[in-house]
């Protein structure tokens, strides 16, 4: 752990299991990072807070929350021998990106209810959130809020937004590159949004994928390797929709409010 006074291995906060509760790192004013040694940081559960930055790539945790204040990255990897990670928070609070991996497990945002509150950044700083491997599921259980800079979600089999997931201006990408997309909260951005599946794109009836605002170059760009299904797209240019291998259908039963407060019926403006 590299703090203000100098910098120590992180072999001597480590764990020979997840048996410990949990695992607190703080540094108030510099940057902590595990550059001393690539040996697995174990907890059940983690909590990190940072004030220029955090580079922990070497983790085998069952949650983690994680604040940086000022400045610098947050990077956050669990290693394929810890499995899956829960996030409880994520919050960017500095200028500088966010992203959270899983080398082979599902990577899932935790819903209030499971004392989630989910994921953020407070400045242009992309957020980036992955789920790899054979058993890389994305769940996102809790809003991910972003402010101008990219936001990428990933996973290698399939990804679920339960959660709404927006952008004030910059783009969203959402990629399930091995299975289903399930949209089953809003998306939302004054820019760009791009959505692809290798399977199924499925939109819950009533929900929407917006990509509206004051700069009027909303576009929306929606691929899926079988079959899709809508219940509302709408953008301030352009909609391009694309069923590789299948059909593309209406799933919006009755009238949804638009962007300009008025309810309609339409599913693509």
């Amino acid at each position: 752990v590299k703090t203000a006074q100098g910098q120590r291995p992180l072999e001597l906060l480590r764990y020979d299991s997840k048996s410990q509760p949990e695992e607190a790192l703080s540094s108030l004013r510099a940057a902590i990072d595990d550059g001393a040694s690539s040996e697995a940081l174990r907890a059940d559960s983690l909590t990190v807070r940072a004030a220029t930055g955090a580079d922990l790539r070497f983790l085998e945790v069952g949650s983690v929350a994680a604040t940086n204040t000022t400045s610098g990255a947050l990077v956050l990897t669990e290693l394929a021998s810890g499995g899956n990670l829960d996030v409880v928070s994520l919050q960017q609070q500095g200028s500088g990106a966010l992203t959270v991996s899983t080398t082979d497990g599902q990577l899932r945002v935790l819903a209030a209810g499971s004392g989630g509150s989910g994921v953020s950044t407070s400045s242009s700083g992309s957020i980036t959130l992955q789920a790899q491997g054979s058993g890389g599921q994305l769940l996102i259980q809790n809003t991910v809020q972003a402010h101008g800079g990219s936001l990428t979600l990933g996973a290698t089999t399939s990804a679920t937004l339960a959660a709404n997931v927006t952008n004030t201006t910059g783009q969203i990408r959402v990629d399930a590159t091995g299975g289903d997309l399930n949209l089953q909260a809003a998306v939302s951005t004054d820019g760009y949004i791009e959505l692809n599946a290798t399977q199924d794109v499925t939109q819950a009836d009533g929900q929407a994928v917006l990509a509206v605002g004051s700069s009027l170059t909303g576009a929306v760009a929606i691929t899926a390797g079988r079959n899709l299904l809508l219940s509302r797209v709408e953008a301030s240019s352009s909609a391009v929709l694309q069923a590789t291998a299948g059909w593309i259908h209406d799933g919006l039963t009755g009238t949804l409010m638009g962007s300009n407060g008025v309810a309609v019926n339409d599913n693509l403006i």
